[in-house]
């Protein structure tokens, strides 16, 4: 079959023709499918650095949210409708955060790095993450940290809500 013509009628992306040359590896004719070691050690050092998080949201504007829910994929539908209403408050919706339930995935500074954040809100408790009080604004390693207490809690404290809006403008208006 050389008339290839047809192939964009069938298939979205580009394609490319790979001869058997361009197949075998400098290993040797019988190593053809295998990787060289240089191969691997590229592809583990991307693994390390992809980002296997479970996150809801585009991350659009690099905005971190970190939540804490055992029972849940990403966040509760009741808190996530409050948070929604929080986001529109500051001109932000669902496509410029990444929301990611810290119940389910571990998280570090230099993950919070490779994802480009440039501000991370943590609402609940966080047992691992030392030297963060509610409702102040703190930078570690050039990423904002703002913590506050559960989205449950403050949608029914008004004090609360008071504080948060108050570090929400400094950090977005």
């Amino acid at each position: 079959m050389h008339n290839k013509a047809f192939l964009k009628y069938v298939f979205d992306d580009e394609l490319y023709v790979i001869n058997e040359a361009q197949r075998k590896v400098a290993q040797g004719p019988n190593a053809e499918y295998s990787k060289t070691e240089e191969a691997e050690k590229k592809e583990k050092q991307v693994m390390e650095k992809t980002w296997p998080i479970s996150f809801k949201g585009q991350n659009a504007k690099n905005i971190i949210i970190l939540v804490n829910y055992p029972a849940e994929k990403h966040i509760s539908n009741q808190d996530e409708q409050f948070l929604l209403k929080i986001l529109s408050a500051v001109s932000l919706s669902l496509q410029d955060v990444a929301i990611i339930n810290l119940a389910k995935n571990e998280c570090s500074i230099d993950r919070l790095k490779d994802f480009n954040s440039s501000i991370v809100l943590l609402f609940g408790e966080f047992e691992n993450i030392p030297g963060l009080s509610n409702y102040e604004i703190k930078t570690v390693e050039g990423i904002k940290f703002q913590k506050a207490n559960s989205l449950r809690e403050i949608q029914n404290n008004v004090p609360e809500k008071k504080l948060l809006w108050s570090n929400l403008q400094k950090l977005f208006l």
